[in-house]
């Protein structure tokens, strides 16, 4: 066994670095929450090539005292608070004096501030943690961050990075959470030399919201008993497959919280899918000593010291608010005998053949549209005393039920009826068979995909469109849809750069089977797929 020895201060700040500094979006967050907490009212972000070459933050704030600013550098150096006790009562972004030291270990990054008092600034640069340059310069008020080259002397950090769109997209992420929290503060973002966000100062969170959502939109705005919640949250028709645009903020800070998020769903009720993801924001304010954010290195996630009454708070305010755009469909049946008279009266039975003892439902009329049913006690158990498994000769023995079942097709079933806009009510023999429409809409569509695929050229038919769309997505979601575009265009799909930008895709052309109102559903869809998730575009069939 090795002795036990003092590990050098370098090492010791590139392990920090792990933990603090994970991908270039944190390192975008720690300089945000610098810039905020320095009450900057205009912030400008520019990167490059995902933030791994270049990352710079501006800001017109209160700026770092010259003397202080090598001090900045150091590890657990900061002006946010003194004892202990004051974690408890924190009313900033930042305050473990680690984040620079994190980040000048694992890049090379440079500062210029001056304060308004200072006739001159100071401009001070490290090198993976070392001092190379300080010098006192001109500049106007505020700070300027520059972190270049990433990860450059940890080249195994930059293996488990992603490309650099979908890096970029995170980094959206926190700019968007950051200019969601502070509707006061301007905020510019620049991508590779173009500007892909810009926003000025507004009144309010809602407002600001609005800017960066779309579609039908619930608004909460609720104070109680020093609990505020305000947001926006999206119509159930534009949730996401994926966990898809959805931002908590407590406190002003974007935190990753799963019983807020599970008290949204709720609020849901029955109107989300078991894989669906509501999209919006929730903004919650409460006093500092009743959540605790240093629980986590990146301060992404937080502890609340009466969770058990903020859940039942979110979940009815947001409840009440989206019943202002959601309320649930009441389905109505009518009793009226002439309703029935298009369906073969010769096909009816008067009593259902179940295949066990049964007591018939008793149907007594009510004051309402719809008849009430009052079910009878059962006369005996369900309880089976049939064995769980059948084995395989049993069931190859050809029973009259299986010989039914392979002479089922569903060109043989007789049309009844529709419920709920979501199943078809159909008879094939004697039997009632209800088919989701929905399953069977993708099936045949699948079935259609690949029989264009069997074909003798292999290759879909496509149809041209007249005005072709525009699709609007976000910047994760572009990631991903550049990542599956040559599947796509396989599939028959056609795009053009024209009419669109860097968060948007133009449809010249689509396989014959997509109708046009569900071209803009459907590529949503596609581009909530990341890349690592999919057949890498190899389809396959048996």
């Amino acid at each position: 066994m090795k002795p036990i020895h003092q590990l050098p201060d370098q090492v010791i700040n590139k392990i920090a670095a792990g933990e603090v500094v994970e991908r270039p979006s944190s390192v975008v967050r720690e300089l945000l929450d610098n810039a905020l907490d320095a009450d900057a009212s205009v912030i400008v972000i520019r990167i490059e090539r995902g933030g791994q070459k270049l990352i710079e933050v501006r800001d017109n704030g209160h700026g770092i005292p010259s003397d202080d600013i090598p001090l900045a550098f150091q590890r657990h150096a900061t002006s946010k608070i003194v004892h202990f006790a004051d974690l408890e009562k924190l009313t900033t972004l930042g305050f473990r004096g680690e984040a620079l030291a994190s980040i000048a270990s694992v890049s090379q990054i440079s500062l210029v501030s001056r304060t308004r008092d200072e006739a001159l600034g100071r401009s001070i640069s490290l090198r993976a943690g070392v001092l190379t340059e300080s010098e006192s310069v001109s500049t106007t008020p505020g700070t300027a961050m520059r972190v270049q080259n990433l990860f450059f002397n940890t080249p195994a950090r930059k293996k488990f990075l992603k490309s650099e769109r979908t890096e970029e997209a995170r980094i959206r992420r926190e700019v968007v959470a950051a200019a969601l929290a502070h509707p006061s503060v301007a905020f510019t973002y620049e991508v590779d030399g173009n500007e892909v966000l810009s926003v000025s100062a507004e009144r309010s969170r809602i407002e600001r919201a609005r800017r960066f959502f779309s579609g039908e939109m619930a608004e909460c705005h609720r104070s109680l008993e020093g609990f505020g919640i305000e947001g926006l949250i999206g119509h159930p028709s534009l949730a996401r497959s994926k966990a898809g645009p959805l931002y908590i903020l407590v406190n002003e800070r974007m935190v990753q919280d799963r019983m807020i998020a599970r008290a949204l769903r709720e609020s849901f009720g029955s109107t989300l899918k078991p894989r669906e993801n509501p999209v919006g924001f929730l903004s919650l304010t409460l006093p500092s000593e009743q959540i605790d954010v240093n629980v986590h290195p990146q301060k992404s996630e937080i502890r609340f010291r009466n969770g058990n009454l903020i859940f039942p708070r979110v979940r009815a305010i947001t409840e009440e608010a989206l019943l202002q755009i959601a309320r649930p469909k009441i389905e109505h049946f009518s009793t009226d005998p002439r309703d029935v008279d298009r369906f073969e009266r010769s096909s009816w039975k008067p009593e259902l053949d179940l295949g066990y003892p049964h007591s018939p439902a008793r149907v007594t009329e009510g004051g309402s549209d719809s008849p009430q049913f009052s079910v009878a006690e059962p006369d005996f158990s369900y309880a089976s005393e049939a064995p769980l498994l059948e084995s395989r000769q049993a069931r190859d023995l050809g029973t009259p039920e299986q010989e039914r079942r392979n002479r089922f097709r569903y060109s043989d079933l007789r049309y009844i009826g529709q419920i709920f806009e979501c199943f078809l009510m159909c008879e094939f023999e004697e039997t009632l068979v209800i088919v989701d429409m929905h399953a069977a809409h993708e099936r045949y569509n699948f079935n259609r995909i690949r029989n264009g695929f069997r074909s003798s050229d292999g290759v879909n038919q496509t149809q041209k469109l007249l005005l072709p769309p525009v699709i609007e997505l976000g910047a994760e979601e572009m990631a991903n849809f550049l990542a599956h575009r040559t599947t796509l265009e396989g599939f028959g799909f056609e795009f053009s750069e024209e009419n669109a930008s860097t968060d948007s895709i133009s449809v010249v052309a689509v396989p014959s089977f997509l109708s046009d109102d569900k071209i803009g559903s459907f590529l949503q869809e596609i581009a909530e797929i990341p890349p690592e998730n999919s057949a890498q575009g190899r389809v396959e069939y048996e």
